[in-house]
């Protein structure tokens, strides 16, 4: 019995037979844990961008605005700032304080982007000097346009004392 099983089995060769040439793969994908090529200098384009204004995120800073700051208001707006010495060279820091009852999420986001767009064109014709900023503003903002709600924002600038 040991014979006939034996003998029904095909006998394969072990050996495969060469290829007449051999795949090509791109360089990357030779070894994929490592780029294939150094990295160049980086694409064209415009440079980054320069902040004019910047966020003003720690507690100290709100804590010497409420403490230290004075209160300026013009129209529906409102602010409470810190100066900071002539001769800083930071940009302004801003933050803006719309609480819910000015309206839904969407209003004060639309607010908040509006004013920054337009406190970032009057930093950067010097109208609004180094210091700390809080901007706030009444509910009946959101229904301004945004050339009354400029008019009132020059107003607040403009009152601001140096």
């Amino acid at each position: 019995m040991w014979l006939e099983e034996g003998l029904r089995e095909a006998h394969l060769p072990t050996e495969q037979p060469t290829s007449c040439q051999e795949a090509r793969l791109p360089q990357p994908h030779e070894h994929p844990r490592r780029p294939g090529s150094v990295e160049g200098p980086p694409c064209q384009g415009s440079a980054p961008s320069v902040r004019l204004i910047w966020r003003i995120r720690e507690r100290s800073a709100f804590t010497r605005i409420a403490s230290d700051g004075r209160r300026a208001r013009a129209g529906v707006l409102w602010c409470t700032y810190f100066l900071d010495p002539p001769d800083n060279a930071t940009p302004p820091r801003v933050a803006f304080a719309f609480g819910r009852a000015f309206g839904p999420a969407v209003v004060r986001n639309r607010m908040r982007r509006q004013l920054r767009a337009m406190l970032r064109s009057a930093a950067f014709s010097g109208q609004l000097p180094p210091g700390d900023y809080l901007f706030g503003g009444r509910p009946t903002a959101a229904g301004l346009s945004s050339i009354e709600l400029q008019f009132d924002l020059d107003q607040l600038l403009g009152s601001l004392r140096v």
